[in-house]
């Protein structure tokens, strides 16, 4: 192992590994095995609108005022959270959080009876 902070490089080279750069010019670009894949993709989630919250406005764009809301949580919501956004669900975390239960009458008993599941897994725990 090296210092903190030393380049691996040297450490490589005396391994006997040799990096690989950029290929320059075209007959070293087609000699390159990897070349036609690095050209051709990139990794997901590099641009802003390959970004979750992006991606979930692009998907419900007429729940933008409460995609801000979920996303302005610490911690991202989940993706039941989002997919009950565009059923008509009128709350979201509570249908994620308390599954199997569809309507306002059901989500009421779900809250008011006891379960094996505590009501406070409905909120995540306070910040501070």
């Amino acid at each position: 192992m090296g210092q903190p902070g030393q380049s691996p490089q040297p450490r490589l080279a005396a391994a006997g590994v040799r990096g690989h750069g950029r290929p320059q010019g075209e007959t070293a670009q087609r000699a390159d095995p990897f070349w036609a894949l690095a050209a051709s993709s990139s990794a997901f989630g590099c641009t802003d609108d390959e970004q979750y919250a992006q991606l979930a406005r692009q998907c419900y764009p007429d729940h933008v005022s409460k995609l801000r809301e979920l996303f302005a949580a610490p911690q991202p919501p989940a993706f039941a959270v989002l997919d009950n956004l565009g059923g008509g669900e009128r709350w979201p975390q509570l249908s994620h959080y308390l599954p199997g239960r569809e309507s306002r009458a059901e989500l009421l008993r779900g809250l008011l009876l006891p379960s094996p599941t505590p009501i406070s897994a409905c909120w995540p725990p306070p910040t501070g």
